[in-house]
């Protein structure tokens, strides 16, 4: 699935996986960034900016194109996927994908 950073709003990262829920510096959208956490009911991981990394291949995996209004978000859910494609995804599974803006 691909998403935009909403209008008028600038994505939040985060420079370690305790961003979300917990206490943790703020990112400046550098590839090595945590943008957002994605989960399959089970398992929570979460998701670098950059393309590079297939985070988990039977959950999610994910990338930021920045953090500006605008920005491609960019998340590939399921069995099998990677950094470039999404995998199978059952009848069963719910997928959750939580990302942070702030208002400008």
């Amino acid at each position: 699935m691909t998403d935009a950073v909403p209008t008028y709003t600038t994505l939040v990262t985060f420079t370690n996986a305790q961003g979300y829920g917990a206490a943790s510096p703020a990112g400046t959208g550098v590839a090595t960034d945590f943008f957002a956490q994605g989960s399959d009911g089970g398992t929570t991981l979460d998701l670098t900016m950059q393309n590079s990394d297939t985070e988990n291949g039977s959950v999610t995996s994910g990338d930021g194109a920045g953090t500006a209004a605008g920005s491609a978000l960019t998340i590939y859910v399921g069995t099998g996927n990677d950094n470039t494609t999404g995998g199978t995804v059952d009848t069963v599974t719910t997928y959750t994908i939580l990302y942070q803006v702030k208002i400008d």
